[in-house]
């Protein structure tokens, strides 16, 4: 790492809102993901994972199936090569935490420590895996009630 390599890196400051729109979401505490980038600490403790996840493609986990009706905002939640790279040169740069407050899913909704809200799809649906495949990615909207 060239001398003043550290001191060009990338800061929390820096990907924490990418983290917090296209990431939190799902990387929260209790969340489906299975630790929360909410927390600097927390994101720098899975900084190599995430730099793989990243490079691959396989975080955010998108696109839907092919039979998945479009997404409003699809196009947002895709990362872009300019935030692969931010993500990437902080990553390499020692995952540096420096200043920068824990991140809230962007268009999240907060509840009450202790609320439970339980929601079912309208009809039943079973995973059908591609040929050769582990997962499959569907997005399903579900209406809270009012």
């Amino acid at each position: 790492m060239r001398p003043d390599a550290r001191s060009t890196a990338p800061t929390w400051a820096d990907v924490a809102p990418i983290f917090a729109e296209k990431c939190a979401g799902c990387h929260t505490p209790g969340g489906i993901a299975p630790f929360s980038l909410r927390s600097a600490r927390t994101a720098a403790a899975y900084a190599n994972g995430i730099l793989v996840m990243t490079r691959l493609g396989r975080m955010p986990p998108w696109m839907p199936g092919q039979d998945s009706p479009a997404y409003l905002g699809q196009s947002r939640r895709i990362l872009t090569s300019a935030e692969k790279t931010l993500i990437a040169r902080w990553v390499r740069g020692g995952a540096r935490i420096g200043a920068g407050q824990p991140v809230k899913p962007v268009g999240g909704t907060t509840t009450a420590p202790g609320t439970t809200m339980t929601l079912a799809p309208a009809r039943s649906y079973l995973p059908k895996a591609a040929i050769g495949g582990l997962d499959d990615y569907h997005c399903f909207l579900l209406e809270p009630p009012t």
